[in-house]
């Protein structure tokens, strides 16, 4: 047998051949500002520092040891998140909406008594998985734009959820609303009549109210792509790309992809 090597340097682990495992993860200016307690969840007057349901993230070292306790990069995505929906808005601040009348309108409807109406969580509605247009199909679109100089446009719905209906086989009440109550809240609820954000059923619910609209508007939904709708003409063509209420268009002449923007807003 051949005699031992003294001082034999063990093999390199997989990892670091593959150049990973030495970089050095530093902290962004802004996960530092989330994680010393600045600022609020939004800007509004009255939020909170902490996004509803989020625990104050550890010092680094502390995160293997505190595993229910999300880490930097969540508490930073619910910040962001409820900052952009404003979901938790005070009454007053709620009111200051530009929304709020598609707020009021989507909650007039009659008082249900709870003695007659009794509620079940979980049995009021039936689908909630609403299509959104696959990254694939926005590539696409841009490509085919930019190759014919057509001109590419994106806009959002304004309060999308609260354009959508619920049909009269879909009853789902709601719990007035504190500072809102019509009759006594211990015995009576409201019986919505639109989809309110928060709602299970609401993205698809919006989503069966737009594919309407744009049904009316002369579109077909692509079979490929359920979140991708066409319009075509012998001399005009309008292709619309939706991921929940954000849109992204383009056509040809540019006043039919104009004319598209006009309708739809009605």
């Amino acid at each position: 047998m051949p005699p031992a090597i003294e001082n034999e340097p063990e093999p390199t682990p997989e990892v670091e051949e593959m150049g990973q495992g030495k970089r050095i993860r530093k902290t962004s200016a802004y996960m530092r500002c989330i994680q010393d307690g600045k600022g609020s969840a939004t800007n509004l007057p009255a939020s909170r520092t902490l996004p509803l349901g989020m625990q104050p993230v550890p010092e680094e070292g502390k995160l293997a040891e505190c595993c229910m306790v999300a880490t930097a990069e969540d508490f930073a995505m619910a910040t962001v998140l409820e900052a952009a929906e404003g979901l938790n808005p005070s009454y007053e601040e709620a009111k200051k909406r530009l929304d709020w009348p598609k707020w009021e309108e989507a909650i007039k409807a009659e008082l249900a008594s709870l003695e007659k109406n009794g509620q079940i969580h979980g049995v009021d509605y039936y689908e909630t998985y609403a299509p959104v247009a696959r990254l694939a199909s926005f590539r696409f679109l841009i490509a085919i734009a930019n190759r014919n100089g057509w001109p590419l446009d994106s806009f959002d719905f304004d309060s999308a959820y609260l354009n959508s209906v619920l049909g009269d086989d879909e009853i789902v009440y709601l719990e007035q609303p504190k500072d809102y109550a019509q009759k006594d809240a211990k015995r009576y609820i409201f019986r919505l009549v639109k989809a309110l954000y928060g709602l299970k059923q609401g993205a698809k619910s919006w989503y069966d109210s737009l594919s309407v609209a744009l049904y009316e508007l002369k579109f077909t939904r692509s079979d490929a792509d359920h979140g991708v709708f066409v319009r075509k003409s012998t001399d005009s063509l309008v292709a619309l790309a939706v991921h929940v209420d954000d849109c992204l268009v383009t056509g040809f002449p540019t006043k039919s992809v104009q004319q598209f923007k006009v309708e739809i807003n009605k």
